[in-house]
């Protein structure tokens, strides 16, 4: 069981808010806790995406929906694009494709562990109120991400608000009460 000591004794930077909806906190370099919560932690840019590397999410607590995505590229107008990311602050998207037809592939629901692909797109939506997973990195593929979103919706940086050392790990312990630790 992790203890808000525990996790501060191995952290190697400090904790920081993603746009998917989490709290991240590097233990190492390619391992790190991310702590999710309905109430504390509300997604800004829960895109469909991809990764920079593959990722294996082992759940510590709570589950999560995890859906892929199909797409298809098309001429005809649609509401989704498909662009390119760098995942650093401050960067914006690169425009891949202007119009995207996307279809739900697969969904499945993380309650023990999952790997996430570098080159599949997905999205994952909390089940539980708090969610709390272990991800380690597995090798380094691109330097960029891809995202499909609504272009009608202007888009969000996942880093634009990393929020401040101190409330995070205020945040972090608050979640780390609510389940009970």
């Amino acid at each position: 069981m992790i203890t808000i000591d525990k996790l501060k004794s191995l952290a190697n930077k400090d904790p920081y808010y993603h746009g998917i909806g989490c709290i991240r906190v590097r233990i190492h370099t390619g391992e790190l806790y991310s702590f999710y919560s309905k109430e504390h932690t509300a997604p800004i840019s829960n895109y469909i995406h991809t990764h920079q590397r593959d990722l294996y999410c082992e759940s510590l607590h709570g589950s999560y929906k995890n859906t892929t995505y199909e797409y298809t590229i098309t001429n005809e107008y649609t509401d989704y694009c498909m662009e390119k990311i760098a995942c650093k602050t401050g960067t914006e998207p690169e425009l891949m494709f202007p119009n995207i037809l996307i279809t739900e592939k697969d969904v499945s629901i993380l309650d023990k562990d999952m790997s996430h692909s570098h080159s599949g797109f997905h999205r994952v939506d909390l089940i539980d109120d708090i969610v709390i997973t272990k991800v380690t990195m597995g090798r380094f593929f691109l330097p960029t991400a891809k995202i499909i979103r609504n272009k009608n919706t202007p888009y969000v940086c996942g880093l634009s608000s990393r929020g401040a050392p101190k409330e995070n790990w205020d945040i972090i312990e608050t979640i780390l009460k609510e389940k009970g630790a």
